[in-house]
């Protein structure tokens, strides 16, 4: 069994007619009123609404916990980069966060709705970053379809607000852009999915073959690495970001077949049962809500606060058991002063932990997170290092490799004659994209 970190497009869908646009995009239950436009990547729904403001320099707050796709437009801008503290729990601090914008007098605010939940503080804290005159962005890319406790729609407070549809609905391309006043550049045209085709195909086929576990040895994936290892220095952004492009036919697919109301109850209640059962643990600290009516949760996010070492220990016992889990370790600056600057948002690096939730996640297999986490803890205590895993020599002959998957039945010329399917399938699908 292996399970994706987000829905997967599914391949019995191909051949389907192309629908131009999902129907929802413009229905106002499900997306913020406003101008509203769908590209391929969320970054350049950023980059657009960035253009779009006119300004080619300023001051954007930004918060210390931030993946560096987010960053990358700001840069691109020349805007002068401010951050504000995230709390080791993933809540904003309210008090310092105004005190900064009244310091700062930011001329852009970025708020991220982490994992699709509005902070408790989020109305307040945008009210003042409005008040000193700055344009207020709402980062809602694991919040589509989500809304806060109030019932208010996530993205529909702020100036502006971004969504990363493909992290909640099975497409592999799409990022939505929406803003009250400012006209969005209409995409040149659509990105190209070849290698997406090729990609399902594939790890459908190694999925099939149960060599998951055997690739990431292979590649090094399985070996824990010392947290700075994992910082990676802040590149350029891609040249994909920009000019925009929209999604092709396979997202546009994907995008439509998701009905959003299916959608929301499927996450929910996978949500809150794998929160549930995570609450019953000794040694984590859970730190998303209880998912309310109208939240369309990304994950359950814990931090294992024993540290990096243990941290990486429970991540890779749940990949290895094949279920979905991520790490958030989002590096922003190259010289890493933000580390020593914002050692709240340092903690969360080192030690959380996302369990994505999404409806493609079999019901059955949910209670298993928690029963892995307590068997890895249980495992390390009082040793960080128990239960480590070698690193895998990528010289093991394929005997070795494959022997252990299909036991005694293992036969080279059926390894072969499952590769040959696999390649098949690509010949077979390739040529429609």
């Amino acid at each position: 069994m292996f399970i994706p970190l987000e829905p997967e497009f599914r391949l019995r869908w191909l051949g389907k007619p192309d629908p131009q646009h999902p129907p929802w995009l413009h229905d106002s239950d499900w997306i913020p009123s406003g101008h509203t436009q769908l590209y391929a990547y969320a970054r350049t729904g950023l980059h657009a609404i960035l253009d779009a403001l006119g300004a080619s320099s300023g001051t954007a707050l930004l918060p210390a916990y931030l993946p560096e796709s987010a960053v990358w437009p700001f840069r691109e801008h020349d805007y002068d980069i401010v951050y504000y503290p995230i709390s080791e729990d993933l809540t904003y601090p309210e008090n310092k966060i105004e005190t900064l914008i009244d310091e700062v007098t930011p001329d852009v605010v970025l708020f991220v709705h982490y994992l699709g939940f509005a902070d408790p503080a989020f109305e307040r804290v945008a009210t003042a970053a409005s008040a000193s005159g700055a344009t207020v962005i709402e980062d809602c890319a694991r919040g589509l379809f989500s809304r806060d406790a109030t019932g208010k729609l996530l993205g529909s407070t702020g100036d502006a607000a971004v969504f990363c549809a493909h992290k909640t609905l099975p497409a592999p391309f799409g990022g939505i852009a929406v803003t009250r006043n400012l006209a969005l550049p209409t995409p040149t045209e659509p990105v190209s999915e070849k290698k997406e085709v090729l990609r399902l195909v594939t790890t459908k086929g190694i999925n099939q073959l149960n060599l998951r576990n055997t690739l990431r040895r292979l590649n090094g994936r399985a070996v824990p690495r010392p947290f700075y290892e994992d910082l990676a220095a802040v590149l350029p952004m891609p040249d994909s970001a920009w000019p925009p492009v929209a999604p092709g036919m396979l997202s546009r697919i994907g995008l439509t077949e998701a009905s959003p109301p299916r959608i929301r109850s499927q996450r929910r209640a996978r949500y809150n049962r794998v929160r549930t059962h995570l609450l019953d643990i000794d040694g984590i600290h859970v730190l998303t809500p209880w998912a309310h009516e109208g939240a369309n949760p990304y994950g359950v996010a814990i931090r294992i606060p024993q540290g990096p070492e243990t941290r990486n220990d429970v991540y890779h016992a749940i990949r290895r058991a094949g279920l979905p889990a991520e790490r958030y370790i989002w590096g922003l600056d190259d010289d890493w002063t933000y580390i020593e600057d914002f050692p709240e948002a340092t903690r969360l690096r080192e030690t959380i932990i996302i369990i994505p939730t999404h409806q493609q996640v079999p019901w059955q297999s949910l209670p298993r997170f928690a029963e892995i986490i307590t068997q890895t803890l249980e495992a390390t205590s009082g040793d960080p290092t128990t239960g480590r895993k070698s690193s895998f020599s990528a010289s093991v002959g394929h005997e070795r490799i494959l022997a252990p998957i299909f036991g005694d039945g293992y036969r080279p010329e059926r390894a072969f004659r499952c590769t040959e399917y696999v390649l098949s399938r690509v010949t077979d699908i390739r040529g429609r994209f």
